[in-house]
């Protein structure tokens, strides 16, 4: 029996057919289940595998090259300067820029083979040494000092000048803005970051025959090459994305020329914008989409801009773009508003569609509330680009991180916009709280009871004894956060039973099934969105007008 019969019988023996086939659901809950298990894996990994930060970096004649404090500092001023938008560390951030981490291993492996004799093939006494000095893994974990050869402590001070000269360049001409970091502390401190990763690259792991970081990147002059596993899993990876994405075409029915065929698709007619009746906060939703596209229109002229870096290092077309928008700033503010336009998108659609949802109602003042959440949203987008820029700059001092720029790539945001980002995400949470209520009261009681509780002994327990003591385990597993963690259940138990599984029917509903035009309650026109013409030939009839108007196959939403 073909699809298109069986479509026929299901509707003459009054099973309404599933919208969504069941393969599609039990695939999406697979792909989703298996992607987070493999995500938590990853992270829970990182944090048990990462390398070891020395407390201090010495020769083997004792000469000290820096603290580990040094690169702690270093990782700062990283990412109070916007690097990670110029270039990256351990392959992480922009590519107009060096990887630093690569660049160090680099620059200093030929620095320490000069030294030995300049000769890098690989039987030479000269490569041989050079591979021992990056290779060998001389850290003592006992008194946390970490040895390098003489070579290596010249090969710093080298790199040290090097930095110096790269970032502090007076005529710019290489993305960054003229003088970008002329500090000589911060270039020993970032020098000392960079290679303290590029020691990480190279260094065998105890036990192991590779590096912390699997022995990448590739460098022929410390033997730094992929492993079989890294080979492996690389390839497996590749094997994996090819299949699934042909077999997801190839079950969706895109590969007709190959035989395969996906059922009909219907077709959606939308009815004019005039003939639908909106809310007082529905008609708000207008400017959110406004501002949407005219943040999406500004973030296509910075990725323009960012792109023409490629082309021309300092200037557009004679302008000095280098001076006022350099690299790492068009680039932050390119990836901050491409998350800042799809964040405006989300909560006006969340807007629009809670009234369809509780089938036309609305609390009074919505409309109110949503213009709050707009302005909320217009602050933390132009208070945090500017903090951004200001805080590469340099001219928030002490306070980058809190109202100029994080850093780290895709959470540029200074702290404030962070916390006022959330506080409009909360906004918005009231907005559906109020039109859904008894699907947020679980949710509620566990914010206010558990959670931001939780988080405040937290930040406390950082001010206190600091960040590493508050996100031990011993902190953690503690008899304050266990009795919050119980706290907190009942308002799960409230969120689940009284708001997940009524809204998980629901949507099973939607996704099983159709609703047919005569099932439908008698409703305004104006309140229907659109029009689900379904084709006949899947449904086995002609379309034929009933009654009302409404050609058979066809399903008012």
């Amino acid at each position: 029996m073909g699809t298109s019969d069986a479509t026929a019988q299901d509707t003459t023996g009054g099973r309404r057919a599933r919208m969504i086939g069941r393969g599609w659901v039990q695939a999406a809950v697979l792909v989703t289940a298996v992607g987070f298990l493999v995500l938590g894996l990853l992270a829970v990994r990182t944090y048990q595998a990462e390398p070891p930060i020395p407390d201090r970096v010495v020769t083997s004649t004792g000469r000290t090259l820096f603290t580990g404090d040094d690169v702690r500092e270093g990782q700062r001023a990283f990412l109070r300067n916007g690097l990670m938008e110029y270039g990256s560390i351990f392959g992480h951030g922009a590519y107009l820029g060096p990887d630093f981490t690569a660049d160090y291993l680099h620059r200093s492996a030929e620095s320490v083979n000069k030294q030995y004799g300049d000769d890098t093939s690989s039987s030479s006494d000269a490569h041989a040494r050079t591979v021992e000095d990056f290779r060998t893994n001389s850290y003592d974990e006992r008194t946390g000092t970490l040895v390098w050869s003489p070579a290596q402590g010249e090969a710093f001070g080298q790199l040290t000048g090097h930095y110096a000269d790269l970032l502090g360049r007076p005529e710019g001409k290489q993305g960054l803005r003229p003088n970008a970091i002329t500090d000589p502390a911060d270039i020993h401190d970032l020098t000392a970051y960079f290679g303290w990763s590029a020691w990480a690259a190279a260094a065998e792991r105890p036990g192991k025959s590779y590096s912390y970081t699997n022995n990448w990147p590739s460098e022929s002059l410390v033997e730094n090459e992929p492993t079989g596993h890294t080979v492996l899993w690389s390839v497996l990876s590749l094997i994996f994305l090819l299949v699934g994405a042909g077999g997801l075409f190839a079950a969706f029915g895109r590969w007709n020329f190959l035989g395969w065929h996906g059922s009909d698709q219907r077709t959606l007619r939308f009815h004019a914008p005039g003939a639908v009746r909106l809310t007082p906060a529905q008609r708000t939703t207008g400017w959110f989409f406004f501002v949407m596209a005219a943040l999406f229109l500004v973030q296509t002229l910075l990725g323009s801009a960012t792109q023409h870096y490629r082309a021309d290092l300092g200037s557009f077309f004679g302008i000095p773009l280098d001076e006022w928008l350099p690299y790492n700033l068009t680039r932050t503010w390119h990836t901050q508003l491409a998350i800042f336009w799809v964040v405006t998108s989300f909560l006006a659609i969340g807007i629009f569609l809670a009234p369809l949802i509780s089938r036309g109602w609305e609390p009074a003042k919505q409309a109110l509330l949503s213009r709050l959440l707009l302005g909320a949203l217009t602050v933390v987008v132009v208070g945090s680009l500017l903090g951004e820029m200001a805080g590469m700059r340099g001219w928030l001092g002490g306070l980058w991180s809190w109202f100029g720029n994080q850093g780290w790539e895709y959470l540029d945001l200074g702290r404030v916009w962070q916390v006022l980002l959330v506080a409009g995400m909360a906004v918005w949470a009231l907005i559906l709280f109020r039109g859904f209520w008894s699907l947020n009261l679980g949710l509620a009681w566990m914010s206010f009871a558990a959670l931001l509780p939780g988080g405040a002994l937290q930040l406390y327990k950082v001010l206190d004894a600091g960040y590493a003591d508050a996100r031990s385990l011993g902190y953690l597993r503690g008899q304050t956060n266990t009795f919050l963690e119980w706290i907190r259940l009942p308002g799960d138990v409230v969120f689940i039973v009284g708001g997940l599984l009524p809204l998980l029917w629901m949507t099973w509903l939607g996704i099983r099934h159709r609703t047919t035009a005569a099932r439908l309650p008698d409703a305004p026109e104006q309140e229907l969105l659109f029009t689900e013409v379904v084709p006949a030939d899947v449904e086995g009839h002609a379309a034929e007008a009933d009654d009302d108007g409404v050609p058979a196959g066809r399903e008012e939403r």
